[in-house]
């Protein structure tokens, strides 16, 4: 790989002008953190699609979240921390490698870490939006290394700048030797000084002294917020709704500075994606994943960027693709040579052909640096591992959750890559690969002499004993540059170790940089502790953030280990962030935890660990604490003084984020945290989802907010309770009471039993000058019938500005200009039960979410692939054109094991031709037909569903060949009317838009209708057979009932 380079991630360059045999198995879920993905990650991330957002904690070294509230499914609680530093670890992704490009911002994966012990609490407060004061502290000090981006030439004209001088080169070169006596006289009498100094233990001393300068520094490091621009950008495109006028979307907007576009949804049909694309001419990072586009757009936009020179970052994962695509990603590799962010995750790629298409590719591309792969169901990499050891520009790769059949020939090969002088590779995950004890140990052999790795992810492999995992976490630890390393879930069952096993793995002479260990649910125990600390002995870990949950061997004892590990006698622990949930043994946790060990200790996830002695904890968090993170979900708390101990002295503490989720609590048992609140309590964020809180607790805990003139209690999840209308009356005061000062920017009040009254009354306290940026309402007891959620949408659109116009009793389109929505609005409606009316489906956008995209799909369709293609091509058209050999690969027809019928190959058929994505597996041809035909009314001259080319079964994509231009029309409305489903899914129905040059002659028009009059024939005689078949199995089951009747004793063929 190339070499490392700088350390200093570069902003993305805005100075751009757009213009074998295969084989397929089902990718895996993805229930693994990867390491690039959530551990150590910091960068500004886009907007996820999924509920499922990362919880306060859960990402490694990150404090502050992103934005999007989302629904609770990790082991931490979902309340980020109000005005808090954004962490980042000293190493971050280098500017530039070898023959590449400057690196893209890396995407985070929604995907979080499973439950290993399958909580299923709900709630789980919000990402947090970040306010103007927040922005202000993200923004970096002008001065600092992290907030520099200036060359060196730059520097160098600001540092003569402050001498208020032009100096000539002759004062220039006087200035620069007068310095340097200087600092040598300086230095000299210094030097003398300390050799007057008597000092005991001279040699441990300095020894000590030496690894304290030499340890990399920990501090939390600023990432700059994204441009202004972009994010009116951003958050205008989400806003798009059938209400909203096309022309004023972008209005007031300066797009020229817009570089990243993400369309993880069409546009609403009112809108044409052309003119959007034609006012962006600077954009370098494409984001169409979760558009499940299908194969025929996937491979579209493949063949579109083989020659696009502006796109340095594209993401298309989860695109439902199929294993014939790969030949398009490979050609994109082949001929791209300025793409540097590739991810196509989540898609179905098959055993072998990937590899075999995209690795002579990787041998000659020298621009692509991030490779994510994770779940493409490969399991065959020989060909894939050759071109990975011949490129030289990638620096982080992810091919998590594909199960290899050789791991050692995987292993290997990466071993051989990390032993090379000039290997770049930072970054490398291969979670859940079904990697064994062997091919691990030649992984880590190929890390002990490496010095680029930072970021390894081994989550889900199967270590065999804790012998081979004890080996990789102390390599890791004395590597000189990883800085994160995770190895949760796995596979153990020699748990025995000892300090021998891992004594060659030390390197005594390298400091080390890992700041990030990952062990949750690996079945360590306080021996793998101990000799962790016992062969690092004599040296301070930077180790800030560690993760032991789910390790029931455990003891809270190990803490004295880790308190050795991140210690030296001259400096206290350095540890920050400690996950200690799930836990079964926690006899004397607190006391470990509060007698000083950790002085920088700010965040504890006790989670579902039962502590005995949680009475002690106040002491982490009191006047002279530093604790301001407390994760207490699933303690058994109710009924008890607990709540009364925990908060008696956190007024004036530290304390500002709390969660109690599953906690059983009442009213009752949160009078003390009301008292609290009372008193002083200046708590940020606030959890207490999934308890048994009705109208009146919630009433008490707004009423102690209230009696303070004001409170920067920011993001509240009161989810899964059983409140009604009367607790969100209360709520709403929170907003509505001239004597308090609200800074609550993010409400979730899902799954619990709010009706009309509720709803109406929440939504209206939104928009204008109310701080409420997110609300979540979805997933209530109570069923919303039709006329109660249009009442909802009513105020909202009120609320929120949106101008609606009625004609003859239906709305009117495109009739309201784009209001001044709060920066990052989300309110979630869906779902709800009831349909979302005429306002609701009009109303519907990212910012909006409604049922409506349960009823009309807002995936990106093939139309608007072919738009983006011609976007990518730079034809400066909305109809891409397509070489003859181009259209083939798209629709498949240079493959002999697609059934894609020859008329694509027609002219005059194309204009007729529909596109059918996310089908039911189960459809049939009939059932496609009787739909088109009887309730869209269609003339229909045939409909071809396409199999996947390996296991020969229907692969939710069609085309449907119409009989004329009108019945296109009549699919098309039928499709936005949000009637196209099959068996209760929605599916998707687009135009076939495109221009292939080199057009079909006569004898390819011949041979597409004989083709089709082949095919007709072959669906007759299968439609002939199939009446034979339901005929005779009628007559054979009327003949056994007519028997039955005549033979009383026989029963279901026997007598009794």
């Amino acid at each position: 790989m190339g070499s490392g380079g700088s350390k200093k991630k570069p902003p993305v360059n805005t100075n751009q002008s757009a213009g074998g045999d295969k084989g397929q198995t089902t990718p895996k879920a993805d229930n693994s953190n990867t390491t690039g993905d959530s551990k150590g990650q910091t960068t500004p991330t886009s907007q996820p699609k999924a509920d499922n957002s990362n919880t306060t904690g859960d990402s490694k070294g990150q404090t502050t979240p992103t934005s999007q509230p989302k629904a609770d499914n990790s082991d931490a609680t979902k309340l980020p921390p109000i005005k808090q530093e954004v962490s980042v670890p000293p190493s971050s992704p280098p500017a530039h490698t070898t023959g590449g490009r400057p690196l893209p911002p890396i995407k985070q994966d929604k995907a979080e870490s499973q439950d290993p012990k399958g909580d299923n609490s709900q709630g789980g407060g919000e990402k947090s939006e970040r306010s103007k004061e927040e922005q202000a502290v993200l923004k970096p000090d002008p001065d600092s290394k992290t907030g520099e981006d200036s060359s060196p030439v730059e520097k160098s004209e600001k540092v003569e700048s402050k001498t208020g001088e032009d100096n000539s080169p002759a004062e220039k070169s006087e200035k620069v030797e007068r310095e340097t006596e200087e600092k040598k006289g300086s230095d000299s009498k210094e030097r003398n000084q300390q050799e007057n100094i008597e000092n005991k233990g001279e040699t441990e001393a300095s020894t000590n002294k030496q690894d304290s300068v030499k340890m990399p520094e920990i501090e939390d490091r600023v990432i700059p917020p994204e441009p202004e621009d972009q994010r009116n950008f951003d958050d205008a495109l989400s806003s798009a709704c059938l209400l909203i006028k096309p022309d004023s979307l972008l209005k007031n907007l300066n797009v020229q500075n817009v570089t990243k576009l993400l369309l993880q949804r069409s546009l609403p049909s009112n809108f044409k994606l052309h003119d959007l694309l034609t006012k962006l001419t600077h954009v370098q990072e494409l984001d169409l994943s979760y558009n499940n586009m299908g194969p025929q757009a996937f491979r579209s936009v493949c063949l579109a960027m083989c020659n696009n020179t502006t796109i340095l970052s594209l993401n298309l994962s989860d695109n439902k693709t199929d294993t014939d695509t790969s030949e398009c990603i490979g050609q994109m590799l082949r001929m791209n040579q300025t793409l540097a962010y590739l991810d196509i995750s989540n898609n179905n790629l098959g055993i072998d052909y990937f590899s075999k298409c995209v690795g002579p590719a990787l041998k000659t591309n020298t621009s692509i640096q991030t490779l994510r792969a994770k779940s493409l169901g490969m399991r065959d990499l020989r060909v894939l591992m050759e071109g990975l050891t011949e490129n030289t520009s990638l620096t982080e790769i992810d091919f998590s959750m594909n199960s290899f059949s050789h791991p050692a020939g995987v292993t290997e090969g990466f071993a051989n890559i990390l032993k090379r002088d000039d290997c770049g590779l930072r970054s490398m995950a291969l979670g859940n690969c079904e990697l064994n004890e062997a091919s691990i140990e030649i992984l880590r052999d190929g890390l002990q002499n490496n010095t680029s790795m930072t970021e390894l992810n081994l989550n889900g492999n199967a270590f065999g004993s804790l012998k081979t995992l004890l080996k990789v976490v102390v390599t890791a630890a004395s590597h000189p540059s990883i800085t994160n390393l995770s190895v949760d879930n796995v596979q153990i069952q020699d748990t025995t170790c000892t300090t021998d096993d891992a004594a060659s793995c030390v390197r005594p002479d390298v400091i080390s940089n890992l700041q990030f260990l990952s062990l949750s649910s690996s079945k360590i125990n306080d021996t793998f502790i101990s000799s962790i600390a016992t062969l690092l002995k004599g040296r301070q870990l930077p180790l800030i953030d560690i993760d032991l949950s789910a390790n029931d061997e455990l003891t809270p004892g190990c803490l004295k280990f880790v308190a050795d590990m991140t210690s030296t006698d001259g400096s206290p622990s350095v540890l920050r962030k400690l996950k200690y949930s799930l836990m079964k043994n926690t006899n004397g946790l607190t006391d470990q935890l509060t007698n000083g060990q950790f002085p920088s200790l700010h965040y504890l996830n006790v989670r579902k660990s039962k502590l005995t002695d949680i009475h002690l904890l106040p002491d982490l968090y009191k006047v002279q604490g530093s604790l301001t993170t407390l994760i207490l979900d699933g303690q058994k708390i109710a009924n008890t003084d607990v709540m009364e101990t925990l908060l008696a002295s956190s007024t004036g503490g530290s304390l500002t984020t709390l969660s109690v989720g599953a906690c059983s609590l009442s009213a009752t048992d949160i009078a003390p945290l009301c008292q609290a609140l009372r008193k002083g309590l200046k708590l940020h964020m606030l959890k207490v989802s999934s308890n048994r809180l009705e109208d009146k607790g919630v009433t008490d805990l707004v009423e102690a907010v209230l009696s303070n003139k004001t409170h920067p209690l920011a993001v509240l999840d009161v989810s899964s309770n059983t409140m009604t209308d009367q607790g969100a009356l209360s709520l709403a005061k929170l907003f509505t009471t001239k004597s308090h000062t609200s800074q609550l920017h993010s409400l979730n009040v899902s799954s619990n039993d709010l009706g009309k009254v509720g709803l109406v009354t929440l939504v209206s306290v939104i928009g204008g000058k109310s701080p409420l940026r997110t609300l979540y309402l979805q997933n209530q007891t109570r069923g919303v019938d039709e006329g109660d959620m249009d009442e909802v949408f009513k105020t909202l659109a009120k609320s929120l500005g949106f101008k609606v116009e009625m004609k003859d009793e239906e709305i009117v389109q495109s009739c309201s200009d784009r209001p001044n929505l709060p920066e990052g609005l989300v309110v979630k409606l869906s779902p709800l039960g009831g349909s979302p009316g005429k306002l609701g489906c009009n109303l519907d956008s990212p910012r909006i979410q409604t049922d409506y995209a349960k009823e009309k799909l807002p995936n990106l369709s093939f139309a608007d692939s072919q738009v983006i293609s011609a976007f990518l091509k730079g034809t400066g058209s909305d109809v891409c054109v397509w070489s003859g050999e181009e259209w083939k690969m798209i629709t498949g027809s240079n493959k002999p094991t697609t059934d894609t019928p020859s008329w694509l190959q027609v002219a005059s058929s194309r204009d007729l031709l529909v596109y059918l994505c996310n089908l039911p597996g189960n459809t049939t041809r009939q059932k496609v037909e009787a739909l088109l035909e009887m309730e869209a009314d269609c003339t229909l001259e045939e409909v071809c569903l396409m199999k996947d080319p390996v296991t020969r079964s229907i692969n939710g994509v069609g085309w449907a060949l119409l009989g004329d231009k009108e019945s296109v029309t009549k699919a098309l409305d039928f499709f936005h009317a949000g009637m196209a489903t099959i068996f209760g899914q929605a599916f998707l129905i687009s135009p076939v838009k495109v221009k292939v040059d080199d057009e079909a002659n006569t004898e390819s028009q011949a041979k597409a209708r004989e083709d089709q009059e082949e095919r007709l024939k072959q669906q007759r005689q299968d439609d002939r057979d199939h009446r034979r078949l339901i005929q005779r199995t009628t007559d054979e089951t009327w003949k056994r009932h007519a028997y039955r009747l005549a033979h009383p004793a026989y029963a279901d063929g026997r007598i009794w």
